[in-house]
């Protein structure tokens, strides 16, 4: 009977410990999942807003040609300038929240000419993008869109920073090529933004979220910068600082990659060839490149292939402006010859440098132009000295020129 009792026991204190333990790793495991989960949802719904700001400075940007000047990231709710952008064509002001680096804007595909221009880095501008939901004074996006301070904010409560080159905040200057160079976590260019120029790394405007360790963040409400950029890892430093580099890299936990910010950028592409200037009527082009008319591989900034550019003289728009085709220089092609080849300058056919005055000053006022080659106008008499040609008796009905005696023969009739 006793023995009957002890087999129908329950757990032994080793059985109930390897129990406890087991559970132990069970649950821990269970936590870590669940801690994975919950930051997996922090960073979609990060990225969620990110395309909400993206998606907004492509409306600005199509209703005014221009993105948003960065918002001063040092003001907070209640400050009348919290979420205004700051005006790019003026100098920053003298504010924490704003700071300033030089880039550099690569003026054509083959880096040959490189412009420093400025970048500036702030918040992002709610107020001013929400402004830019409406297209010619309609709301047309208050049912679909709305952005507002909590859109510009990461789910970490810190604002995103938002860095932009400042050419890209003004009407002013062109091309409005990016200055903000951008590297992945192996030091090179990122295959999204070299497919766009494979000879371009640099960005228009860059979005970051600086993580749950927020090195370089703003808190919303608060106006200190958070972290200690100084001493965070090289890849988040260079998204914290104030220089022209920024890093879009995969997220590392720990060691010396450590790396949890998740930045977004923008870069010029030409989906648009063409551009109309201001409130003019004028075109221009966007294309960074060479433009090809009548083919398809243009060597020369407008390539016109087997045919003329032609200005019609009545396409008059108004009383002041006649039609004209404008270029520093006219030239053959020639393949491997830059700029081509037997060029002259309009000056030589326009201009006030070159004509005939000295030899027509010298010739009692009959000389003319009568050829342009060489890069140089041909000039002649077109007849001797004063001629008066008479019929006699006759009367004249006309005169026929002599190119050989450059004389002027009276057409006589009785």
């Amino acid at each position: 009977m006793d023995n009957n009792i002890k087999n129908q026991g329950g757990f032994s204190l080793v059985e109930l410990a390897v129990v406890i333990i087991i559970s132990g790793f069970l649950f821990a495991t269970a936590i870590t999942l669940y801690q994975q989960y919950l930051e997996k949802k922090r960073i979609y719904a990060t990225q969620a807003k990110i395309d909400t700001l993206n998606s907004a400075m492509d409306r600005f940007f199509a209703e005014y040609g221009r993105y948003p000047c960065p918002a001063d990231s040092s003001l907070g709710p209640g400050d009348v300038n919290f979420g205004v952008e700051t005006d790019c064509s003026l100098a920053p002001p003298a504010t924490p929240g704003i700071s300033v680096a030089v880039g550099q804007v690569n003026d054509d595909d083959n880096l040959a000419t490189k412009v420093a221009t400025d970048i500036r880095k702030g918040s992002i501008p709610f107020a001013t993008l929400k402004q830019g939901s409406t297209l010619f004074g309609q709301d047309l996006y208050q049912f679909e869109y709305s952005i507002g301070a909590d859109d510009t904010v990461d789910t970490y409560k810190n604002k995103f920073t938002y860095v932009l080159t400042e050419r890209q905040g003004t009407l002013d200057y062109l091309p409005r090529l990016g200055a903000i160079e951008i590297y992945d976590e192996h030091g090179t260019a990122p295959d999204n933004l070299l497919s766009r120029n494979p000879n371009n790394n640099h960005a228009d405007y860059v979005i970051i979220s600086h993580g749950e360790k927020a090195d370089g963040a703003w808190p919303y409400y608060g106006n200190t910068q958070l972290g200690n950029c100084g001493t965070s890892p090289a890849k988040q430093q260079e998204n914290c600082d104030n220089d022209d580099t920024y890093v879009s890299s995969l997220r590392y936990d720990t060691g010396a990659n450590e790396f949890d910010d998740l930045l977004v950028f923008r870069t010029w592409a030409n989906y648009f060839l063409w551009e109309i200037a201001d409130v003019d009527i004028d075109i221009y082009n966007l294309n960074t490149g060479n433009v090809g008319v009548g083919g398809d591989d243009p060597q020369e900034k407008l390539h016109v292939y087997e045919g003329n550019a032609v200005a019609d003289e009545k396409a008059v728009i108004d009383a002041t402006q006649d039609a004209s085709v404008l270029a520093d220089e006219y030239c053959i092609f020639n393949a491997g010859v830059p700029g081509g080849q037997d060029c002259f300058t309009p000056d030589i056919v326009a201009g006030t440098g070159v004509n005939c005055d000295a030899l027509d000053a010298a010739n009692s006022g009959n000389v003319a132009t009568v050829a342009l080659a060489n890069n140089t106008l041909n000039c002649d008499t077109i007849y001797n000295a004063a001629q008066n040609p008479t019929c006699g008796t006759g009367f004249m009905n006309g005169f026929t020129y002599n190119q050989a005696t450059k004389t002027l023969q009276p057409n006589c009739v009785p």
